[in-house]
């Protein structure tokens, strides 16, 4: 069976990307898991075989490669079959129900899907029908699911209400974004899709791990499907580029012309979470200091580098904000015409009561 992308309830769909190593790292459907039916090698003699002896030679060859891999592939798509059933947990669960009945409630629909919907998809999906284990495959791959990203965040922008949060660095704002989601207030973290907080030290938290724009698009995507029906969204003010990754043209001017509110904290408790957020005294910290010397000058940069080196974790972090981080955000801030509401507190939740009262 086939099915469109957007007849598939996201929460309840099990995604198998078929396609090789090198072009499931570059992007991806959001979780989905790689079965390769040809590894990143095979799939570039298959691609020469096609360049110089056509189509025909060339699915002759992707089938001679692939048929020893039809052993993994088996292996890996019982363990989502027994997984998908809830005859055992999956990795990141601690526990699943101890009914049976329970545990078949929560099944889901493996999708099947490669570059274009076609051979490599097809194959496993027939593979999968041969073993009585029920999938569909996704009409057009991932290059249509590609373009319904693209219409979310750049082409076409679903006419959803933004309001953004913004504040001195260290004032919590994604602490107050992950709250009100637990509520089930809609948000769209931005740093948490990009796995990076957005400063020279904001790949720390998140073990420098790059994301490609890629998948990045894929994510935001993906957040604001899973969104849809909602009036407004809450959001996080940011640059137009976070670390490695650049928000699309649309969707930032949609941003940058949306209502803000300035979150303000105290400096204690800005230090406080600062300090929460990174260990300064882990080589990393010190590596991004390097990276912004000349912006510090070189007098503050050794000066918070001997309070580095003397475990004065307090000054370092008040030093940074008071010379550098504040005077970037009052550069920028200064500029917005859209601000409509300052809520100054330490205080999460009294900040989120006023955060309501704008949904």
């Amino acid at each position: 069976m086939d099915i469109k992308f957007e007849d598939i309830d996201l929460n309840k769909a099990i995604f198998i990307d078929t396609r090789s190593p090198a072009e499931f790292e570059k992007g991806h459907i959001v979780d989905a898991i790689n079965i390769p039916l040809l590894d990143n090698e095979q799939r570039a003699i298959v691609g020469t075989v096609y360049k110089k002896q056509g189509q025909e030679k060339a699915i002759k060859k992707a089938l001679e490669l692939a048929g020893p891999n039809f052993v993994n592939i088996y292996e890996s798509l019982l363990k989502i079959q027994r997984r998908n059933e809830g005859n055992y947990p999956p990795p990141e669960a601690k526990h699943l129900a101890s009914n049976p009945s329970q545990e078949g409630s929560n099944q889901k629909d493996i999708i099947i899907y490669c570059a274009r919907g076609g051979m490599r998809s097809g194959a496993v999906h027939s593979f999968m029908s041969s073993l009585k284990i029920e999938s569909k495959r996704l009409i057009g791959g991932y290059k249509t699911y590609r373009n319904i990203v693209l219409d979310h965040i750049e082409r076409k922008i679903p006419n959803i209400k933004f309001i953004i949060l913004n504040g001195y660095t260290g004032s919590g704002k994604t602490t107050v974004l992950h709250k009100m989601q637990k509520q089930n207030l809609p948000i769209i973290d931005l740093e948490g899709i990009a796995k990076h907080m957005g400063s020279a030290f904001g790949s720390i938290p998140y073990n420098g791990v790059r994301t490609s724009q890629q998948q990045f698009e894929n994510r935001l995507a993906t957040s604001l499907i899973k969104l849809k029906g909602s009036k407004t969204i809450f959001l996080e003010g940011e640059s137009k580029r976070i670390g490695w990754v650049n928000l699309n043209k649309n969707f930032y001017e949609k941003m940058t012309n949306s209502d803000m509110v300035i979150i303000k904290r105290s400096e204690n408790y800005r230090i406080r979470k600062i300090l929460e957020d990174y260990d300064i005294n882990d080589i990393e910290f010190k590596n991004a200091l390097d990276r912004i010397t000349k912006k510090l000058g070189g007098e503050r940069y050794k000066q918070i580098s001997k309070m580095l080196e003397n475990h004065e974790d307090e000054a370092v972090i008040r030093e940074l904000l008071i010379n550098y981080y504040d005077k970037l955000y009052n550069h920028s801030i200064n500029k917005n015409k859209n601000i409509i509401k300052e809520i100054i507190s330490d205080d999460d939740d009294l900040i989120i009561n006023e955060l309501k009262k704008l949904y």
